[in-house]
């Protein structure tokens, strides 16, 4: 698919998949445009606390993820790195939370906003 760019992208694949009263997992802190796509898809956003910090940097916790599911959970979107606090998925991690939304039946929208990582 091309899109003037990656929002209108997210939104397109969002008016696609989401029906009303599906849930959206989003791990905060999140890049707030997403939650204006997901309303506007009618879709109910879920905001999980899946970012912390820890020695001074920011961890990303699968567990909390976990949790949050319920049986209307339909899609989990997140950028990579995240923004605002600026860590990433490592590929190990990546691997991992496909796998499981995979198992799960939960769509993994990762926004990979730069294609070079520091």
């Amino acid at each position: 698919m091309i899109t003037h760019g990656a929002i209108g992208g997210i939104t397109n694949l969002a008016l696609n998949l989401l029906q009303t009263g599906d849930e959206v997992i989003f791990p905060e802190p999140i890049y707030p445009s997403y939650y204006n796509i997901i309303k506007f898809s009618k879709a109910i956003p879920v905001f999980v606390r899946a970012f912390r910090e820890q020695e001074g940097k920011w961890i990303f916790d699968l567990e909390a993820i976990k949790k949050a599911v319920k049986p209307h959970t339909k899609m989990l979107i997140f950028a990579n790195p995240s923004n605002p606090c600026g860590t990433y998925l490592h590929a190990d991690e990546l691997y991992e939370l496909s796998n499981w939304c995979a198992h799960n039946g939960i769509y993994l929208l990762a926004d990979e906003v730069y294609t070079h990582r520091t």
